[in-house]
């Protein structure tokens, strides 16, 4: 972890005392500065926080529905009939071909 170097780099510098890694990670999580948010963009986690307006929120909600409701229709246009194909590719993977 290149944040946990710094910080032990830090401290020698300062003459203060190492933590251990498992107190670094403890402190690191209790400070919620790294946390895997599953489906939360900046506004949710904010909202979240208590550092954004209801209304925000609200709207962001809408927009987020809004697209889940498209992505939704794509997908059935593609199961019904056939009749909308639907054709993905790796164009990176393409390029190291060439």
């Amino acid at each position: 972890m290149e944040i946990n170097q710094e910080c032990k780099n830090r401290g020698k510098d300062k003459q203060l005392p190492i933590a251990s890694r498992q107190i670094f990670v403890e402190e690191f999580d209790a400070g919620n500065f790294a946390k895997y948010r599953l489906n939360q963009c900046d506004v949710c986690v904010s909202c979240a926080n208590g550092n954004v307006d209801e209304a925000t929120y609200t709207l962001q909600r809408l927009r987020k529905d809004m697209a889940q409701n498209g992505k939704d229709d794509k997908k059935r246009a593609c199961d019904n009939g056939g009749k909308v194909k639907m054709i993905t590719m790796d164009l990176q993977a393409e390029l190291l071909l060439l």
